[in-house]
């Protein structure tokens, strides 16, 4: 057909080669994630009194994730814990660094 060339070109980029794509997730939406996560456990555990298989079913339910996923993230992330534990933030607190999440 006649003209196709030039009709047709805007539409379809050129071959340059494969793209190359990131594998997995940001490392800084992991971070995130993992920072509520722990802000959500302090919660459960120190604020609602919950027993750890209790506080570990609500956060599955929470996140979406798997427990041993969950599990993972929070022993990767005891430091973090701990200093948390150690402030003791107030769910008004919670609230202002996270406001999506009903404390």
């Amino acid at each position: 057909m006649r003209g196709n060339q030039k009709l047709f070109k805007p539409f379809f980029a050129e071959e340059t080669g494969p793209i190359k794509l990131g594998r997995g997730r940001s490392e800084t939406l992991i971070n995130k994630r993992d920072r509520k996560l722990i802000l959500r456990y302090y919660y459960h555990t120190s604020i609602c009194r919950l027993k750890y298989e209790e506080t570990i079913k609500q956060l599955i339910n929470e996140f979406d994730l798997a427990e041993r996923t969950i599990t993972d993230r929070l022993q990767l992330n005891n430091d973090q814990i701990n200093e948390v534990m150690k402030l003791k933030p107030t769910p008004q607190k919670l609230k202002i660094e996270i406001p999506h999440f009903k404390w």
